[in-house]
């Protein structure tokens, strides 16, 4: 994972997997301890209790010496401090800093016991994002990885890498803690341990100061800022009587012991090796006369691994030649089968396209039959349905057409009797154009049949060719049954063609009865 990369939550989590325990939590002190002057000047203004100030200066406390002089200690008393912010939280009413108290309780969670360290600490950041509204937080984490990379000490370096955003409200809370009815000495040693985390080159000299603050008895916590402040004061007192002339002999002493401890672990270590070197001298003798036995059995094995090896060299030999043959056989049979199979597909090409194009021919003309019928049989439609409208609902004119010549039904209605030759012209010429509209609608019908047979006729041929074409390549030209069939197929083939299923009409009989009788007679 690339540095310059982690802008998230998952790229963060990503790197550290590679880090120790201690760098992350390194990291999540130092983004709670950018974003505590959120918290802090908000409760200063707010007048929350001192109590809940305290626990969220100790909880980031507590991760930043962690992460410089880890100890079981240091986790017991960090896990009492993410229970003392949990319950900060829990009582509500610190929604506007709420994000910045959660980044302290994280720092201090990842440095927890049984915790998951990389996950609390990412946490840890995150929240600090969030609570340092307008304010890159991430371009510092990227600051404080490369410091890590380098292997340099994170805790050592300037909280911003820049100019600190929070300068004025620094300035703000020191400034207010300093008034008379804010008793500032019960807060002295949190604005000075939190400039010197701003800039470490100030003091470096305090972390075991630090580390025994941290350490403080819970009770002494629970009793309040004043009780705290008196501790912490006890506790300075105490070092600097420590820092007199007997701390250096202590001192001495205490690295002379120390060194008698690591030469008295390197004796130990020397009599170990000692003792591990002579057993495994005895173990290699033993181990030599093995081998010394096992060379006679190797002779032997490895002559008659030559003879076995030989024998069977000569037996695949003979197996790879015959198998040679064998595939040589093979593949001169597939190539002549592929090369009748194309000469046979050259040979039978033409005739190949000439039914793909009667095909189409066929099935072009056998569309134009089937409309051409369609339209008839709608013309004999709309005919019939006209008459029988006009019989049904007759007028004057038809019935003057189909009366007698002179017919006049209301002057002379004696002349409307008797025969009307002009009705019956005008009744015969209806009945016969009747008759051709049928029989050409027979005529079309026919011509769809024939046209339909003759498309599924060529579809067919175009289909035994190319079928043939198929076994040939498959070898089948060699097959002795398929030679004897190859006469059969080409009947198949190349039969002659049908003309369709249209019959001569033998023409239009003049007579109106007997075209009558044809066309009822199915002929």
């Amino acid at each position: 994972m690339d540095i310059s990369e982690i802008r998230d939550r998952d790229a963060l989590e990503a790197w550290l997997q590679g880090r120790s325990r201690e760098d992350a939590v390194a990291i999540a002190a130092r983004a709670a301890l950018r974003v505590l002057p959120v918290f802090w000047q908000w409760s200063v203004k707010n007048h929350k209790t001192e109590q809940a100030t305290l626990y969220v200066l100790r909880a980031t406390l507590i991760s930043a010496v962690l992460s410089k002089l880890p100890n079981s200690k240091m986790e017991n008393a960090a896990q009492s401090a993410t229970s003392a912010i949990y319950a900060v939280l829990s009582s509500g009413g610190y929604k506007l800093t709420e994000e910045a108290t959660k980044a302290a309780y994280s720092s201090a969670n990842a440095a927890a016991v049984g915790s998951g360290g990389i996950r609390a600490a990412v946490d840890a950041v995150l929240n600090a994002s969030y609570a340092a509204v307008g304010v890159d937080i991430w371009c510092e984490v990227r600051v404080d990885c490369e410091t890590l990379h380098r292997g340099e000490d994170l805790l050592s370096t300037p909280l911003w890498s820049e100019e600190n955003p929070y300068e004025k409200v620094w300035l703000n809370i020191k400034l207010t803690s300093s008034h008379a009815q804010n008793s500032p000495e019960k807060w002295r040693f949190w604005l000075d341990w939190y400039a010197t985390m701003l800039n470490p080159t100030i003091r470096t000299d305090h972390w075991l100061f630090y580390q025994r603050v941290a350490l403080i008895e819970e009770l002494v916590w629970e009793d309040g800022v004043q009780a705290v402040a008196t501790r912490i004061s006890e506790i300075d007192y105490e070092m600097q009587l420590q820092s007199g002339p007997m701390a250096a002999v202590n001192e001495n002493a205490l690295l002379l012991a120390n060194r008698l401890e690591a030469m008295q672990t390197m004796l130990d270590l020397l009599s170990e090796r000692q003792s591990e070197q002579i057993k495994r001298s005895s173990e290699f003798e033993d181990q030599l006369q093995r081998v010394e036995r096992d060379t006679s059995k190797s002779t032997k094995l490895k002559e008659k691994m030559l003879s076995d090896t030989e024998k069977a060299i000569l037996q695949n030999e003979a197996t790879i030649d015959q198998r040679f043959k064998e595939l040589q056989a093979e593949y001169d049979s597939k190539f002549q089968a592929s090369l009748d199979a194309f000469n046979a597909a050259n040979r039978i090409k033409a005739p190949v396209e000439l039914w793909s194009e009667k095909e189409r021919e066929h099935d072009k003309r056998r569309g134009l039959a089937f409309r051409g019928f369609v339209f008839v049989l709608i013309v004999i439609a709309i005919a019939v349905g006209g008459v029988v409208y006009w019989l049904l609902n007759p007028n004057e004119q038809l019935l003057l057409a189909l009366s007698p010549v002179g017919c006049d039904p209301v002057g002379h209605p004696e002349l409307c009797k008797g025969f009307s030759f002009r009705g019956m012209i005008l009744s015969g010429s209806v009945l016969t154009l009747l008759t051709l509209a049928l029989w050409f609608a027979r005529i079309q019908m026919k011509e769809y049949l024939s046209e339909r047979h003759l498309v599924l006729d060529a579809r067919e041929r175009r289909a035994f060719a190319q079928t043939y074409i198929g076994l040939l390549d498959h070898g089948d030209e060699v097959n002795k049954e398929a030679q004897e069939q190859r006469a059969l197929v080409y009947a198949a083939l190349f039969r002659p063609s049908s003309d369709g299923i249209i019959k001569d009409e033998g023409g239009i009989d003049p007579s109106l009865t007997a075209a009558l009788s044809k066309l009822l007679a199915g002929k």
